[in-house]
Order: C-alpha cells, then sequence, then structure tokens
C-alpha cells in the first residue's frame, strides 16, 4: 500500500474544502409559470372513405363526396387535402378509396358545428378537433415572467442572501387542446427558467 505524505494529504484537503465553499455560494432555483386562455383558431381532421366494386367507381364516388365535404368545410375556413390512397380489400371484393383533409377556422366556438356539416355532407369520420392560438408570443412572454417570479419567490423562501446572476430560459411550451380534453377550447402556455444566483 502506498503512502500519502502529509504534503499531499494537505493538499487534499483544501481542494475539497474549496469545492465544499464554492458550490455554498452558489445556488440554482427552478421556476414554472402557465396560463390557460382561450383559442383563437379550431383544426377539424376529417376522412371520407368510398368503397365500389372497380377502381374507377370508387374514386369517381369519392370525387364526388370529397367536393362535397370541401365545400361545406370551406364555409368555416380554408381547407387543404392532407393524403389520398387506394387499395383492393379482398375481404369483400371491393376497392377502397380514403381521403383525408383539414379544415382551419378561426371560429373555435363553431367547432361542433363544423363537424355536423362535415358529417351531412358525406365525411365518414372526424379524426381530430384541435384548439390552438394563432399567436402565442404575448402569452409566452406572460408565462416567462411568471417563472421568473416563482423562481425569485422560491429563492426568498429558501433565505438567499446571494445577488442574482443569469436566468436561464428553457423556452416556452404551448399546449395544443383537444376534444376530449376538460378545457376544451383553451390552450395552456408553459414556460420554466432556472435563476442563478452567487
Amino acid at each position: 500500500m502506498k503512502k500519502i505524505s502529509a504534503a499531499a494529504l494537505v493538499a487534499f484537503i483544501l481542494c475539497f474544502s474549496s469545492v465544499r465553499t464554492g458550490a455554498a455560494d452558489r445556488l440554482t432555483v427552478t421556476g414554472h409559470g402557465g396560463l390557460s386562455v382561450p383559442a383563437d383558431t379550431v383544426t377539424v381532421s376529417f376522412s371520407v372513405d368510398v368503397r365500389a366494386a372497380s377502381l374507377a367507381d370508387s374514386q369517381k364516388k369519392s370525387d364526388e363526396v370529397g367536393k362535397k365535404t370541401v365545400l361545406a368545410a370551406k364555409k368555416y375556413g380554408s381547407v387543404s387535402e392532407e393524403s389520398y390512397f387506394s387499395y383492393e380489400d379482398a375481404a369483400c371484393g371491393k376497392w377502397c378509396v380514403s381521403r383525408s383533409y383539414i379544415v382551419t377556422s378561426s371560429r373555435p366556438e363553431d367547432a361542433d358545428e363544423i363537424c355536423a356539416a362535415l358529417t351531412s355532407s358525406g365525411a365518414t369520420a372526424i379524426c381530430f378537433i384541435g384548439f390552438s392560438l394563432s399567436d402565442t408570443s404575448e402569452y409566452e412572454g406572460k408565462a416567462l415572467d411568471a417563472a421568473i417570479k416563482d423562481a425569485r419567490a422560491r429563492a426568498s423562501s429558501l433565505g438567499n442572501t446571494l445577488g442574482e446572476r443569469e436566468i436561464i430560459d428553457f423556452g416556452s411550451c404551448v399546449c395544443i387542446c383537444c376534444e376530449n380534453s376538460d378545457r376544451r377550447g383553451y390552450v395552456t402556455v408553459e414556460c420554466t427558467v432556472n435563476i442563478l444566483y452567487y
């Protein structure tokens, strides 16, 4: 076993003490902030699925129903076709054509009315209903302010006497509210920060 000299032992103790002292002179506090605000945009995803004896017939029928649903959707906002595919269903011996669309409206209060109009015009499924904000910058700023305030309050509750040196913003999280959420029609904007004291 190697012997440790007295000088080396003293150097180790001094080094360890300086690390502990440095750690004691620093404090990092995490703060969270968030708010829930009414959405100003609703997005509805829907599909049109048809079956026919031949590919040509299924495509023709799909075009007809697709045009009707798009026409109904355009009364509420912009519409885009997201996918189109066809396949032969061996189980029933028919050709299937499936299309999916998204309608985006600035009237989130019309969500139920939009879905009813789509269904009555031929949509076979409402796939998703989401509520969002067209511009989140104002609310991101408010969430950041709330997170900083929260971190400072936490530091104060710890009896902190060190100076505030740096605020680290981890960015904002915007949570889109879905149809089955208990906050239907609202959007949550959250922010987390670390404040360094030393």
